[in-house]
Order: C-alpha cells, then structure tokens, then sequence
C-alpha cells in the first residue's frame, strides 16, 4: 500500500522500465495486472520500448570468436520469449550469420523484427511509445538491414498502436544529461549523432512525433543553463517535434573495474538537482513530460548504495528528492483556483501545460470533467443540457475568404450587410482568407481612408460594441521611418469624422499600436525596434457608448490577451459607419512592404434577454413570471411587455400596442423598442387573408431601446394587407 500510494501521490503517468521490453520475458507475465491497476486508478502508461536495435557491428558476424549476445546482438529479444513475446530477433540475427546473407536471409531477419513490433505494440495501450531505444550505441540491425528501416519501424508502430493518439518517440541516453566537462565535446558528439538518426527517420518519412532524452544524471551537478540550453537546440531545430525526460534520475557513478565511487551525490545535492531539472524541462515549451526512472528501492544501506537514487523506498518513506519531486508535481506546478464568470461565461487565469479536472457549477448543478489545456492556451467546457442565452452577436464580419484580387470594396461580409463603395487595388485579398494592404504606388502622401455604408442595425448612441482585427503578418521594413499604417474604426456619418479609430502604426521607435481620432495620437503598445511580425495580432476594442469609453486590448500569436488602457470617446454621437484606413503611399510605404490581415469583426457585447429583465422586474410576488404568461390580463404576454417596454403587472396595452399612424399622408405602423433590436428579434409579417403570414417577405426592425419604429403598411401590389408584430428570443 505504501508503494501505491507513493505513486499516486507524486505521478499522473507510469511505466513499466524493464518489464516493457521484448527482451525481459521473464516479467511479461505481472504486466496485464499493471494496465489493470493503472486504468483502475486513472493513470496513463507509457511504454518501453518497441525495439532495441542490438549493440555490435556487421563487421563481428565475420569473426569466428565473436559470441551472440555478448560481442553483438545484446538488447535483442532471445529464445526466451514470453505469452505476450513470441519473437527471438537474436536468433535470427544468428541465423542471418550463418546464411549467405543474401536478399532472401535479409528479408527473413527484417520480417521477424517487424513481426516483434507489430505484436508488442497491439498489445499495451500506452499513450506514448519509445519506437527505438539507444541508436547511438545499437546500430547492428540497421547496419543489417539499412538505417531506412528506422522510419519503417515508425510506420509499423503508428499503424498498430492500440491508442490513435499515442506519441511516438526515439529514445536516447547522455544528450542533456551528457558529462559536462570545460572545453570537452562528448555532449556535442552525441548531438550531432543523434540529429542524424533523427533527421534521418524524418527524411524517410517515418511518423516521429517526439524526442526522448532519458535524463541520467551521473556526472555531477550540470548547471540548469547548460540543460535549458540543449532542450532549446532540439525545441530550435525540431519546433514540431515533443521532448521528453524518459528516464530521470541523479544516481552514483562507480568506476566498473574497480567498483570505486567516482561521483557520489548528498541527499541535499540531489534533492535540489531535482528541483533544478525538472523546473528547467517544465520551463521549455517543447517539453511535454518527464518520467523517473527507478523511482522507488528498498531502503539504502552500505551493501547496495545505487539504491540512494530512488525518490522513496518500499515501506513508502519518501525520500528528501521525492518530496521535490511531489512539491513540485502537486503545490508548483499545480493550479487551484475558484472563480465566477461573467455574463459572457469566460474567465480567466494562469496555469500550466496539461489536463485539468474542472467542476462548474450552474444553477446548483455540478459539472465534472478532464480537460485538456488546449494550444491556444484555453479550454472550453459545454455543458450539454443547459441553454444559456447569447451574451455577444456578430454585426458585421469579414472572413476575407474571398477569390483573389478580390477589392475589399467586393468581400463578402457573412454576417451583415456593410460594404465599403469606395475601394483600392493596393487593398485586395490573396485567396488563402486573407486581406492584403501593399504600397499604392499612385499617390506620395496620406492613403486610402475608406468610409463604409451604414451599418446593419442601424445608428447607434447606446450599448457596448466590440471592434476585432486580426493581422496575420507584418512587414514594415521599407519606406519611411514614420507614418505607414493601417486603421479601422467607428464614424459618425452626420459629422464627417471618427468617433474611435485603433491602428497599428510605423515610427521610428518600432511598430505601435496606437488611437487616432480629434487629432489625438495615443500610443498604448511599442514593439521596440520590430517591424516585422510573423505572429499574428489580435487588436480589440470595446466601445462603450453609454460610459463614452473605449478599452483597448492585444494578444500576439497564443499569448493571453492583455488589457492596454482605455481612452474617453466623443458624447452624443450617433456611431452608424466603419472607416477602414491605409497610409500605404508610395512614401511612407516600401515597395515590399506588406500588411496581411485575417479578419475584421463587429460585435454588440452585454446583449439583454428576457431572464435579465425577469429577474431585474418588480413582480410584487406574482408567480406569473414565464414568457407566455400574462398576469395582468391585459391580452399582452410578458414576452411582449419586455419587447414593447411595458410593465407585466399593469394593465398598459393601450399605450404600448403598436398602432397605425399616419406619416405623409401614408400608413405606417407605429411602436417604442423597449429592447435592442439587437438583443431580441422583432420582425413585421404581412398577410393577404389572415391566414398565410409566411409567403410575403417580412419587414426587418432595426433600432435601439427607446426608439419609435414606423413601418409603412401600403403597398401598391396588394389590395388589401395585413400586419402583425412578431418577436422572439434570440
């Protein structure tokens, strides 16, 4: 029991050392309870190993003296196979030797080690293989049958794991752990052998998906930069490509012919190597995990000292590393947090790479589940059976997912009906969904300011509204030192200019992103001496036309968004335009320079809805309270009062019904929005008999809370037409 819960405690991932390869057939048969225990618990199993390519040369099976297993072929499986093992790759190693070592005896041996890979690894649901171990000093099979083969052992791995999403990994000893020794270069041999082998199974197509390095630390204490410093040439050349710790631990070196201590490692000093190690991997995004060796023996004593590398001994005392290994696993690198979202359902938090077990609660309901951290940096929890209503809605959007040379004057906007008349072939998009901003070579000052039609709901003086721009890339390496930029904002038609502009901007300083409207030039970003970027930005603003403010926000490429600042926007204007701009002379604007961007999008934010206005009503504890309910009695159900801005509980239908008004000579129907149309849809349905409202097309309503709608009612194609008030939550 101590034993357990020593791993459960301190691990969320296990294997097996030995017990997992082919070779040691002997402890085959304890490893069915293993998975059972380990599936039992929750815990993930790592496997190892698929192969272990044997140690030796093709140049010892020409010498009479050399004995099999000893001079070669040692690490490969044997005669002594298992129920779960059945293959003696030795011995057809063996076998190779004594034939004339032609195609046919080539092909024998390379289908018994396919075999043995193909049993191993559809029999053990593991969430990550090591394919082969050791290729720096186990050569003999690829010297046999051609290093090509290590891709194909990939392959068969990848077409017969028991988990389609098992990783697949080359594992090797004394890369980051190598001995460090001042102006030595066994680290760097070893590297360059190992980039080999690994740039060789990806020329050859085999499906790698990770490096291992199995992290025996034997040689002293190597310093967190150097080990840092060697994760990052593999992160630097490999970005693709996972790295892992497979077998760590910080063990006593002897020399093996005299049996003396050589280098003999404190308590102290390997608890805080401990720390020192596992901080600088879980420090390198790369990095996706770490698995101790012989993390638990019997307890140390002067006839078996190796034991002293353990993290605890049997009885389940934990050692001075495995408590390390615990704080750090469990108290650091662990995140507990409690927290209410907003109305939005969004929050959020720092935390570290991995799964985590998250409960929300709703409405007294719990929700428990595993989530995993996703690359963005978020997770996303659905909570299958509640129906929440939306808090955000898309106005206007441009995906630019348009054909090439297609002039922004021509996207398509997917979501409302805002188009900009005016347009420039220096701003066209290039067919891969994006808008591309280049030098317009016909003017030598100022650009293309381009005003929109208006927007799809209509002008606006009241709520929250969301303005997003996301920039792919950027390359500001020509023209001027000051001045190129690209801009997108919200005009007041009736007066000519911007009421809130955000754009990202050239100067001498570096690229900044910055506000400019009333001749007021604010910075809130400088990337200091970069005009270049390869990340892409997300710009955010959230225009509050009630509070007459604007916050600004940035995110570049997965990195959190953060909070710029906020600027104070004109009162009392009437936003009902989008002006997209471009000081892309000929001038300010190299001829290679280059804005790209991804997507321009409008949102309304702090949408209302009709469990809002319940809750914010004054019932007078009527019970009456459901969206078809009318307690007053006065023919209008709630949902209706909430739309026209009428009260539930007071008879008020003469003064809030719609009604027919005359306007020029004309009729229309006349009604207040007591609501957004926005946040709830009301639409007017005609009919010709009472009967079909469905046939004729119906007239949209846009306008703010407040506003008085007139909908005419003639129409000269009809002789006699009826119409109705519809709405209905969102």
């Amino acid at each position: 029991m101590g034993s357990e819960m020593c791993i459960r405690d301190r691990f969320n991932s296990v294997g097996f050392n030995n017990a997992f390869k082919p070779k040691i057939a002997s402890q085959h048969q304890y490893i069915p309870n293993f998975m059972n225990w380990a599936a039992e618990n929750d815990i993930d199993v790592r496997g190892h190993l698929l192969i272990w390519p044997g140690t030796g040369s093709i140049g010892d099976l020409d010498d009479s003296t050399a004995v099999s297993g000893v001079t070669y072929g040692n690490h490969l499986s044997n005669a002594n196979t298992s129920n779960f093992a059945s293959y003696d790759v030795r011995g057809a190693v063996d076998t190779y030797r004594a034939s004339d070592r032609g195609n046919d005896a080539k092909a024998a041996l390379e289908s018994v080690v396919d075999a043995e890979i193909t049993e191993w690894a559809s029999r053990w649901n593991v969430y990550e293989w090591d394919v082969v171990n050791e290729t720096l000093s186990n050569t003999l099979l690829q010297e046999i049958l051609g290093y090509d083969q290590m891709a194909e052992w990939f392959n068969i791995a990848d077409a017969n794991k028991l988990n389609s999403d098992a990783d697949l990994f080359i594992n090797e000893f004394q890369i980051v752990s190598a001995q460090f020794q001042p102006n030595d270069n066994v680290y760097e041999a070893r590297r360059d052998t190992y980039f080999e082998r690994i740039d060789r199974v990806i020329a050859d197509n085999g499906p790698i998906t990770g490096i291992g390095f199995q992290s025996r630390f034997k040689y002293g204490h190597i310093p967190p930069e150097t080990v840092y410093a060697r994760l990052e040439e593999y992160g630097t050349l490999y970005p693709n490509l996972k790295l892992a710790g497979t077998e760590f631990e910080i063990k006593d070196q002897y020399d093996d012919n005299t049996g003396n201590v050589v280098v003999a490692y404190s308590e102290t000093l390997r608890a805080q190597m401990t720390e020192e190690i596992l901080t600088t991997y879980y420090s390198h995004p790369n990095v996706t995990g770490m698995s101790a060796w012989d993390f638990m023996n019997p307890e140390v004593d002067a006839d078996d000292p190796t034991t002293a590398r353990a993290l605890c001994y049997y009885d389940g005392t934990v050692k001075l590393n495995g408590l390390v290994w615990y704080y750090l696993h469990r108290i650091r690198y662990n995140t507990d947090a409690s927290m209410t979202t907003p109305a939005n359902g969004e929050v959020s938090l720092s935390g570290f790479k991995g799964d985590y077990a998250i409960s929300v609660t709703y409405e007294g309901n719990d929700y428990p589940a595993t989530y995993e951290l996703l690359v963005d940096g978020s997770m996303q929890v659905q909570l299958s059976d509640v129906t929440v209503p939306p808090t955000v809605a898309t106005i206007e959007h441009w995906p630019f997912n348009d054909i090439p040379n297609t002039q922004l004057a021509d996207t398509v906007n997917v979501s409302g009906s805002v188009q900009f008349p005016n347009a420039s072939p220096s701003i066209m998009t290039d067919g891969s969904g994006l808008l591309v901003v280049s030098q317009d070579a016909s003017i030598a000052s100022s650009g293309n300011f381009l005003g929109s039609s208006e927007i799809t709901i209509g002008g606006r003086s009241k709520g929250v509204y969301e303005l997003e721009l996301i920039i792919a890339s950027v390359e500001l390496t020509g023209g001027d030192a000051n001045g190129a930029n690209v801009g997108i904002g919200f005009k007041d038609s009736s007066q000519g200019s911007d009421l809130f502009r955000i754009r990202l901007n050239k100067t001498g300083n570096g690229l900044t992103v910055n506000t400019f409207f009333d001749s007021i030039y604010t910075v809130f970003h400088t990337f200091d001496s970069v005009y270049t970027l390869s990340d892409p930005l997300k710009l955010r603003a959230v225009i509050d036309l009630d509070a007459n403010t604007s916050d600004i926000y940035m995110a570049l490429g997965a990195g959190a968004e953060s909070l710029l600042g906020q600027i104070a926007i004109p009162s009392g204007a009437i936003w009902d335009q989008i002006s997209f701009s471009a000081v892309n002379n000929s001038v300010d604007w190299g001829p290679n320079d280059v804005i790209k961007i991804d997507s321009m999008v409008i949102r309304k934010l702090q949408l209302d809805n009709y469990g809002l206005w319940e809750t914010r009503t004054n019932w007078s504890n009527e019970t009456l309270t459901n969206e078809a309910d009318d307690p007053d009695g006065d023919g209008i159900y709630n949902l209706m009062e909430y739309a026209l801005g009428g009260d539930p509980i007071l008879d008020d239908s003469v003064s809030i019904l719609p009604k027919v008004s005359l306007l020029t000579g004309n009729p229309h129907l006349e009604f207040t929005l007591g609501v957004d149309s926005v946040d709830l849809q009301y639409s007017i349905q005609h009919s010709e008999d009472l009967i079909d409202w469905t046939s004729l097309p119906g007239t949209t309503v846009n306008g703010q809370i407040g506003d008085v709608v007139q909908i005419p009612l003639f129409d000269a194609l009809y002789q006699m037409l009826f119409s109705r008030l519809r709405v209905s939550s969102n």
